[in-house]
């Protein structure tokens, strides 16, 4: 085993007045100053975790930490995550160098669609379709988050596919024992084209579907551990409107991030690096700071290193 320290940036709009102490972690705010108060609408929260590798380290102390947030996030009400914020992360024990790994984010501008003639023509296209359909796939534009977009999005399927009588009959008689409304499936799997990814949202019991609606999951996308399905049921949605009402809607097949927002568009990446004052004490305000724009290390603060396989794997 061996022991490692973690500093995570929160990004949220609560002001943290006075350092605390919670299960372990240490919050505090990212920048604060007797003049200014606290500033940069941000958190350091930081522990000292033992695990067997680096990678069971980031990822236990992330997934301990992600509920604490929720909770901190609904008591201060407002804006506040931890979902792709930057970190670090450094070996304690036999780490003379201070070598670490560092995951470094930025917040991207948004990037715009045109809307065109041919958005124009597939606005015509679309007129029959009910206009509570649309008002979902919007709101799925609108919020920012995949559980948020996973949620909008399956309402809006079931809004597409709409509903079917169900009868329900006895196996020995036949007799008809009940009816109710319930989802078209053959209109579901119809827009979906795939049983596989049908199932992962309907199947009966531990769908994404009804996991997410009775509160039973957090984290739906991890259901298909390689794939995101926002980005799946958007294309499925925007092909069936192409090939069915011809309409010239963007399958967004190429593109990385298809739901566009005004904030929290983030990219980033993992650098190991290295302290340049080995008697420095390590900081992620600081590392963070010694990065441009472009995401180039200004080697102020740190420096890289390089990270060979049989180094990661003995970290």
């Amino acid at each position: 085993m061996h022991h490692y320290y973690i500093e995570h940036k929160i990004k949220t709009l609560a002001d943290c007045w006075d350092p605390f102490n919670y299960k372990g972690f240490h919050f505090q705010h990212w920048d604060f100053t007797v003049q200014d108060a606290c500033k940069g609408q941000a958190w350091i929260v930081c522990k000292e975790v033992e695990a067997e590798n680096v990678i069971e380290a980031i990822n236990g102390f992330r997934n301990e930490l992600r509920p604490i947030i929720a909770r901190i996030g609904y008591i201060a009400q407002c804006y506040t995550t931890m979902e792709w914020q930057s970190w670090l992360i450094m070996r304690i024990d036999d780490n003379p160098e201070k070598n670490f790994l560092c995951f470094y984010s930025r917040e991207d501008k948004p990037v715009g669609l045109h809307f065109d003639k041919e958005e124009i023509e597939s606005l015509k296209k679309l007129e029959d379709i009910d206009d509570k359909v649309f008002f979902y796939l919007n709101e799925s534009n609108l919020v920012g988050t995949h559980l948020s977009n996973t949620a909008m999005l399956i309402i809006a399927l079931e809004g597409l596919a709409g509903e079917e009588i169900i009868k329900k009959e006895c196996t020995d008689c036949h007799k008809k024992l009940d009816e109710w409304k319930g989802l078209n499936k053959d209109k579901a799997k119809e827009i979906i084209g795939e049983d596989d990814v049908y199932k992962e949202i309907f199947g009966h019991g531990d769908g994404i579907r009804n996991l997410l609606f009775h509160g039973k999951v957090f984290d739906p996308i991890s259901r298909i551990p390689h794939k995101n399905i926002n980005v799946i049921l958007l294309r499925k949605i925007n092909k069936y409107f192409n090939s069915t009402f011809g309409t010239k809607i963007d399958p967004m097949e190429n593109i990385v991030h298809p739901q566009r927002h005004i904030l929290g568009n983030f990219s980033g990446g993992y650098r190991w690096l290295s302290m340049q004052d080995k008697n420095e004490e390590i900081s992620l305000k600081n590392v963070i700071e010694d990065f441009d724009e472009d995401g180039n290390v200004l080697m102020k603060v740190c420096f890289h290193i390089s990270a060979p396989k049989e180094f990661i794997d003995s970290y």
